[in-house]
């Protein structure tokens, strides 16, 4: 018997924690789920086939900069090329 986390959700960016060893959290939706204790494991995603903006939650072919549309990517501060990668600024 196994047994099994059954979480539903927008997958967002994996933070690793500085730590040792290094620790990975993937968030699905509002549901931390800690990936260290996965390791060795068979883990299963399915994508329901819709990308959503992780800002307006408009429906979008590709996403952007992390999870954005592209009319939010142009507009957000947040997605501004020298927030993004201030080395090239």
């Amino acid at each position: 018997m196994t047994d099994t986390i059954d979480v539903t959700g927008r997958l967002r960016k994996m933070p690793a924690e500085p730590a040792s060893p290094v620790s990975y959290t993937l968030r699905v939706g509002d549901t931390p789920v800690p990936m260290n204790e996965l390791i060795g494991r068979r883990v299963r995603l399915n994508f329901d086939g819709v990308i959503r903006c992780i800002h307006c939650d408009r429906t979008t072919k590709k996403s952007f900069s992390q999870g954005f549309c592209f009319p939010c990517f142009r507009k957000l501060a947040a997605c501004d090329s020298c927030i993004m990668s201030p080395e090239k600024c």
